[in-house]
């Protein structure tokens, strides 16, 4: 099937539809996407649009469909203003006649098809249905939509596609699938810290709780992990143990006097001490020291190794935070004598 149809509930995660054309882009197959909206601009609900940003994502995609989508332009420069017939024949389906077979298919996407605006909705869809088939190659197009009236009435007449229901799916495959999303994007997360941690980081046990905490929806799932990788915490895993409500020690419940403990040790060793054995001189668990500093990296250089040792950039940095007169925050005062 040529045109494949995923029907939506209104609590479905965008970040899901968003990961399938990622994914598409990362493996070299996305051509193009359109995603309608009510909320943004009025484009994003214009059917006019969705053919002539296709011809123009298609042949950013590829240099031989460029040269036709090119030529048809220059022979036909109003085609933005004509039909809908015209433009997907004109920008889309001539031009992919006329190149040569691609190693792989092409995806073409067209996400919450219900936000666009209902009266040229079914002559949209019935003209991808009509004309898709024609394309030489493996052309696929992927819309998802909720199960709105109007765009099911055209589906109930054609055979030529594949739908699917997505909260229709068995829980077991819905489990399966967000089991998988939990197990890649959190193994992807210590990559971006300044520490990176091993890829397995969560445990099995934690990935399990997850999926049940996500309640089969993408939509909890997604808010699941970037609560876990909030960036303004910068300790997913103090985060994971907050959300499984554990009650162990993680550098998220750093009180303010364990903070200014790392950031006074730092400034008043005489000789500079890397941050593993530095948390354990003040007693603090791995990974806690780094994480008092994650917000003063402006004055204090935090190495990319808890084995390297945390530097002051200025001089003129622990003079001030250790100067009762000049600075003017008591409790964050550093307090170099009794």
């Amino acid at each position: 099937m040529r045109v494949a149809v995923k029907t939506l509930k209104a609590d479905t995660s965008k970040d899901l539809r968003l990961a399938v054309a990622e994914r598409a882009a990362q493996e070299g197959y996305l051509g193009a996407s359109f995603f309608f909206s009510r909320n943004g601009h009025a484009e994003l609900q214009n059917p006019a649009l969705v053919f002539p940003t296709l011809g123009y994502r298609l042949a950013a995609f590829n240099p031989r469909l460029q040269e036709h989508i090119a030529s048809a332009i220059v022979s036909d420069p109003n085609i933005e203003s004509k039909d809908l017939p015209s433009q997907l024949d004109t920008l889309v389906v001539s031009p992919l006649q006329q190149t040569p077979p691609p190693t792989q298919p092409i995806l073409v996407v067209l996400d919450a098809l219900d936000e666009c605006q209902e009266q040229g909705t079914k002559e949209l869809l019935r003209l991808l249905l009509s004309e898709v088939p024609k394309i030489p190659f493996t052309f696929k197009v992927l819309i998802t939509s909720r199960p709105e009236s109007h765009i099911q009435s055209i589906f109930h007449h054609a055979d030529n596609y594949q739908g699917v229901i997505l909260h229709d799916v068995e829980s077991s495959i819905i489990k399966s699938d967000i089991r998988l999303y939990f197990q890649t994007s959190l193994a992807s997360i210590p990559a971006h810290l300044v520490h990176p941690s091993p890829k397995t980081w969560v445990r099995p046990e934690d990935i399990e709780l997850l999926v049940e905490r996500a309640e089969k929806l993408f939509v909890i799932a997604a808010g699941l992990r970037r609560f876990i990788f909030d960036e303004t915490v910068n300790d997913p895993r103090s985060q994971l143990n907050t959300l499984l409500r554990r009650e162990e020690h993680s550098g998220m419940k750093l009180t303010i006097d364990e903070g200014l403990t790392v950031v006074a040790a730092v400034i008043l060793l005489r000789e500079p001490l890397a941050l593993s054995p530095l948390e354990r001189l003040i007693g603090l668990p791995p990974g806690d020291g780094d994480h008092a500093l994650n917000h003063l990296r402006s004055v204090i250089f935090t190495a990319s190794s808890p084995d390297m040792c945390p530097r002051i950039h200025h001089a003129s940095f622990p003079d001030l935070i250790a100067d009762k007169i000049r600075y003017t925050e008591p409790d964050f005062l550093v307090v170099t004598e009794d």
